[in-house]
């Protein structure tokens, strides 16, 4: 009974592994177990923190930093920076502006942006 009911949830979750293992029991003979665990699909994992080393900075009275470094990835709109933790200079920060030279999208890896971090 046991058996059967694992199998229905195993095959409702979308992605499990299920492992099968037969063991002698001394007393009750052939013992057959079924283990089933979920998965890690891919499309939960996070995607690495944007890591950026400095090549300028420029303090910005009651604003923060802002501090020029070269862009990490191809990109259209900076959804991946402004508001998120990224590491800058082995330090986390959170960015809350990016500041560019205007030219049409996309901005090009490697480009020359400058972030805004906030200061206490």
């Amino acid at each position: 009974m046991t058996k059967h009911l694992l199998d229905k949830e195993a095959s409702a979750a979308s992605q499990t592994v299920k492992a099968k293992v037969t063991r002698f029991v001394p007393g009750f003979g052939n013992a057959e177990t079924v283990a089933v665990k979920a998965a890690h699909s891919a499309h939960k994992r996070k995607p690495p923190r944007p890591r950026f080393v400095t090549i300028d900075r420029f303090r910005a009275k009651k604003l923060g930093v802002l501090v020029t470094v070269e862009l990490d990835r191809d990109t259209e709109d900076f959804a991946h920076l402004i508001g998120k933790k990224i590491v800058i200079d082995g330090k986390m920060e959170v960015c809350f502006s990016v500041e560019r030279l205007p030219h049409a999208p996309p901005v090009k890896k490697g480009e020359r942006v400058s972030l805004l971090i906030k200061k206490g």
